[in-house]
């Protein structure tokens, strides 16, 4: 009984671990991508200057 009690919190643990994983690297996608758009818009915008001197 003990051992099945350790086996599903064991599994209960793995699971939370794996969901936390997931979101982490969610969010660490979604900081990378909006650090491309700013860059971009930068960018974009160092264009424009050069373009109207």
């Amino acid at each position: 009984m003990a051992l099945a009690r350790t086996i599903i919190w064991a599994d209960f643990a793995l699971a939370a671990g794996v969901i936390l994983i997931v979101f982490f690297v969610l969010w660490v996608k979604r900081q990378s991508r909006r650090h491309t758009r700013e860059a971009e818009r930068q960018a974009a915008q160092g264009n424009e200057d050069s373009q109207a001197k």
